[in-house]
């Protein structure tokens, strides 16, 4: 699924009605998220718990320096398939 613009609380409150068919995708394009706050990244933990529940993990493409860093840091990366932009 390719997400667009800013992931931000707005964002995941957005979605958060819709997580049954979100958190269905095996997969997320961030190449064109211009920003991602702390409330976007919980919502992407969310789904990738929701992929591990089904054996799979969330396949992040695109996903910029930072994320990369922070998935890192906080433990996070295990949930994700991480491909840093080309």
């Amino acid at each position: 699924m390719r997400l667009t613009g800013t992931l931000d609380a707005a964002w995941a409150a957005s979605q958060w009605g819709q997580q049954a068919i979100l958190f269905a995708q095996d997969a997320a394009d961030l190449t064109e998220v211009s920003r991602l706050d702390s409330a976007g990244l919980a919502l992407l933990v969310k789904w990738g718990q929701a992929c591990l529940a089904r054996g799979k993990r969330l396949q992040i493409q695109g996903a910029d320096e930072n994320f990369l860093k922070l998935a890192n840091l906080y433990g996070l990366a295990e949930l994700f398939d991480l491909t840093p932009p080309h």
